[in-house]
C-alpha cells in the first residue's frame, strides 16, 4: 500500500478536482441561460434526503419551491439546487433569473453561495494532486533528503 500511497492520492485529488469541476461548471452554463430577472414568490421548501453510506445516515436537502408568471403563463418551480439550510423566508419575493427559451429553468442567487463547497473540493483535490505528485517524484527518484 504505502509504495502506491503517491498514485492513490493523485487519484483521489482528480476525482475531488473533477467532481467539483462539472458541478461549478454546470452551475456557470445555467447562469449564462437563465438571463431575464423576474420577481418570484418562495412558496416552500422539497425535501430530498440522500443516504450517506460514509456515516450511516440520511441527509435532508431543501429545494426552494418558487411560483412565478412569465409571459402570463403561472409557473410553479423546484430548485434543481439544494441547501441544507433555508436560503429564504416562505411568502417573500425574491428576484430569480429564467431562462427565456424554457422558463421552467431558473437560477437563483441565494444558492450562489454553496457554491463554496465546489470550490472547496477543487482546492482539497488540488492539494491532494501535489501531495501524490511529490510522494511520486520522491520515490521515482530516490529524493529522500528532499522531504524528510
Amino acid at each position: 500500500m504505502d509504495k502506491y500511497k503517491g498514485i492513490y492520492l493523485i487519484l483521489i485529488g482528480l476525482l475531488f478536482c473533477t467532481i467539483g469541476t462539472m458541478f461549478g461548471c454546470s452551475y456557470d452554463m445555467k447562469r449564462l441561460r437563465c438571463t431575464e430577472g423576474i420577481q418570484a414568490t418562495l412558496i416552500g421548501y422539497e425535501e430530498h434526503y440522500i443516504k450517506e453510506y460514509s456515516i450511516q445516515k440520511e441527509r435532508s436537502y431543501s429545494h426552494p419551491v418558487f411560483e412565478y408568471e412569465y409571459g402570463e403563463v403561472p409557473y410553479k418551480e423546484t430548485s434543481t439546487s439544494g441547501t441544507n439550510n433555508a436560503v429564504g423566508t416562505v411568502g417573500k419575493s425574491y428576484t430569480i433569473y429564467i431562462d427565456p427559451d424554457d422558463p421552467s429553468d431558473f437560477y437563483f442567487e441565494g444558492l450562489a453561495r454553496h457554491l463554496r463547497k465546489f470550490i472547496a473540493g477543487i482546492i482539497f483535490g488540488g492539494f491532494l494532486l501535489v501531495v501524490g505528485l511529490t510522494d511520486t517524484i520522491v520515490k521515482l527518484f530516490g529524493l529522500k533528503g528532499f522531504i524528510s
